[in-house]
């Protein structure tokens, strides 16, 4: 007799493909919206990309560039997660730890001046104010739609994240959103200290402030499509 696909098996198949996709994609508009927007205009919004800011500018000048501080944070995290928080955890943020700063380093590439006639050298704009405020407000969105899509797809940014995860495996009653607002402002205020510069400081929290709008806005979105297909489904 003839062998038959299970359907479970196929469903499950095509159900994990898609989360990996989304996984994929999310990291790499994150990557995109964090190398060409946030990082050539040193705008310090939290997460990795603010800590590895403040270190850049902590550190002796040419010791360790930009990526390389980015990768080797990413990957510190990736295995703090991985040894106190469990292969659950890790299996959740490996793509993204593999993707992430790979692809910051292929896009920071883009922002030179001579890159693809410079259209990504936003820091040469004609008009140096309107770039820098759209860096902190687009830029923002793309981070925030790019964690969104990851998260949609069962994944995990890491990062920062992790800090909050084993804050919150110490201490049960506390959130996770709570304490990973406490640290990016941390970071941030940081920047305020360190660049020195406060309208970068503030320009660094109105990009985290469209980076949580976007991200609940679409996670928002899918829980309502979600419950609507649902609703149909029964109806």
């Amino acid at each position: 007799m003839p062998a038959h696909s299970n359907p479970i098996n196929r469903q499950s198949f095509f159900t994990g493909g898609k989360n990996v996709l989304l996984v994929f994609l999310g990291t790499v508009i994150l990557a995109f919206g964090t190398a060409i927007f946030i990082l050539p205009f040193h705008l310090v919004v939290g997460g990795i990309s603010g800590l590895s800011l403040l270190i850049e500018d902590l550190i002796p000048e040419g010791f360790l560039s930009l990526e390389e501080i980015i990768a080797i944070l990413n990957w510190f995290f990736f295995l703090l997660g991985l040894v106190f928080l469990g292969g659950r955890f890790a299996l959740k943020t490996f793509l993204s730890a593999l993707v992430y700063p790979a692809f910051i380093a292929i896009f920071l590439q883009l922002t030179h001046p001579d890159a693809l006639g410079g259209i990504f050298y936003l820091k040469g704009s004609a008009h140096p104010e309107l770039a820098l405020m759209l860096a902190a407000t687009v830029g923002g969105g793309i981070v925030g739609a790019g964690c969104a899509l990851t998260l949609m797809g069962g994944g995990s940014t890491g990062g920062i994240d992790v800090i909050a995860f084993l804050v919150c495996k110490a201490f049960p009653r506390v959130r996770h959103a709570h304490v990973l607002f406490v640290i990016d402002t941390a970071i941030i205020l940081g920047g305020i200290f360190t660049l020195g510069d406060l309208t970068l400081s503030l320009l660094g929290v109105l990009s985290a402030f469209f980076t949580a709008l976007v991200l609940d806005l679409l996670l928002s979105w899918r829980e309502a499509s979600a419950n609507a297909r649902s609703e149909s489904g029964n109806s």
